[in-house]
């Protein structure tokens, strides 16, 4: 999601020309990753001990996919350790500050673009910042009614599956900008088919078990992607 709302672009704007571009990326990428593998053991250890904390008899009993997890799995999981209360503060005091980061990461994205454009040129940073914390601040308002966690669940399911084929997009094109001859002459034939059959050639494998082949073949679509 950095990489297609333009946050990362944004941050890689500030990088100097010589800065080692294929380090940067490998390095977000995995570090990324890792978190994210971190942070499972932390979600399914906490559904696990709330699973038999309940004595409830499957996983579906304990909490639901989405902003249920969050605000409701991770609250109970905290509220039965010792001061349990005070755990449940610093898990929303921590999403106050993920919220924070996540609003100058978006915001920095938003001032970039703008500033960059002919138009843009003439605003102040501060009336372009102003301007698009009012937009989203106003645009956020529908997620503190009673329907908000309704509204934020839909928006997150759908925004999820539009950005992921926007940034398809944005790296087919820049790449076919760069040009298929520059990218073999600088980095190699090898390199640059491989890069090629690897990202189309697991999309298309992954498709063909998904919807080719009778049977519940998620798992093994899922692996053959990967």
């Amino acid at each position: 999601l950095g990489v297609t709302f333009g946050v990362m672009t944004a941050f890689g704007s500030h990088c100097p020309v010589t800065s080692p571009a294929t380090e940067n990326a490998a390095v977000i990428a995995f570090s990324n990753s890792f978190f994210s593998f971190i942070a499972g053991f932390a979600v399914f250890g906490s559904l696990g001990y709330l699973k038999n904390y309940e004595g409830a008899d499957s996983m579906s009993d304990v909490v639901a996919a989405g902003p249920s997890l969050m605000f409701g799995a991770y609250p109970a999981v905290l509220s039965t350790l010792p001061g349990g209360i005070h755990w449940v503060r610093l898990l929303f005091f921590n999403l106050f500050l993920l919220g924070i980061d996540s609003a100058f990461a978006l915001t920095e994205a938003v001032l970039t673009v703008v500033k960059d454009s002919v138009i843009g040129k003439s605003f102040s940073e501060k009336m372009v910042v102003g301007t698009a914390v009012s937009i989203g601040c106003l645009m956020g308002i529908i997620y503190t009614t009673d329907a908000g966690l309704i509204f934020l669940d839909v928006v997150d399911f759908y925004i999820n599956f539009i950005m992921i084929l926007i940034g398809f997009c944005k790296s087919f094109s820049a790449g076919w900008m760069y040009g298929l001859q520059k990218q073999k002459k600088k980095f190699g034939d090898d390199i640059v088919f491989t890069f090629a059959l690897t990202t189309f050639g697991s999309i298309f494998a992954g498709c063909l078990f998904w919807d080719g082949i009778e049977g519940d073949n998620l798992l093994l679509g899922i692996i053959l992607m990967v």
